[in-house]
């Protein structure tokens, strides 16, 4: 015997807790990212001494107000977490379904440590600091440096992880390119200053936020992507009288 579901029965199912709590984690990959670029945008304009051209954004976790760049790499670490479960919910089969959240959760669990672990002063920041950006003399800051590899290192593997999952569907040839562009242009950004500037290190400070801004935007993108393939059910959708048969 088959039988119709009521709409109320639809309704409670399209709209489940489950649902919603997945859509809340995929939020967390869209918001988390911006939200810490303009931390380093906004806290490295304010920041006095502090060159955002020339110095990296690391150096914002120093200083007496060094809790703000501390605790924006924390929260961001512990959204990329959330959107990372968020990802094994939302893509229960196939490609990437492992591969991706495993990645992501290393890129956040990363990001935390380069909170905790803070780095050594250089560049000239905080003013008096030596101006040799190498070497770090504590075991914080090559505990710091370890873990920001990490960062780019496990994003970069993201993007390669979901260009090979939309390079085998249909229709998503674009998108597949664009992670794969991403996870070029990660390790290649930074690399490519000393190219453009052989002997000097001008301006690496900024090809560092532009190398975050890209990857970061990468993430804001595949999550808006995500969250848009799972929308929040509105009555229109229910009234379309859409719902199962059950048998």
């Amino acid at each position: 015997m088959t039988t119709r579901p009521t709409r109320a029965t639809y309704q409670r199912s399209a709209a489940s807790p489950s649902d919603r709590v997945t859509r809340r984690l995929l939020a967390c990959g869209a918001i988390g990212p911006p939200l810490f670029l303009s931390v380093i945008i906004i806290e490295g304009a304010l920041r006095p001494h502090y060159d955002p051209v020339e110095q990296m954004s690391s150096a914002l976790s120093l200083s007496d107000r060094g809790w703000i760049q501390i605790t924006n790499f924390v929260v961001t670490g512990l959204s990329m977490i959330a959107f990372a479960v968020g990802l094994r919910r939302a893509l229960p089969s196939g490609r990437a379904c492992i591969a991706g959240p495993l990645m992501f959760s290393i890129f956040g669990a990363a990001l935390i440590g380069a909170g905790v672990f803070v780095g050594d002063p250089s560049d000239g920041y905080p003013p008096g600091s030596p101006s040799s950006p190498d070497a770090a003399t504590t075991w914080h800051g090559t505990m710091h440096n370890a873990v920001s590899t990490g960062v780019f290192l496990s994003l970069a593997v993201a993007c390669f992880v979901f260009a090979r999952r939309y390079a085998a569907k249909p229709g998503q040839r674009v998108w597949a390119l664009y992670c794969a562009a991403t996870g070029v242009a990660l390790p290649v950004l930074q690399p490519l200053l000393n190219v453009l500037t052989p002997g000097t290190e001008t301006g690496k400070g900024l090809i560092q936020k532009v190398t975050i801004a890209v990857g970061w935007g990468w993430i804001t993108l595949l999550a808006t992507r995500l969250l848009r393939r799972h929308p929040e059910p509105t009555q229109h959708h229910l009234d379309q009288d859409q719902a199962p048969f059950i048998a």
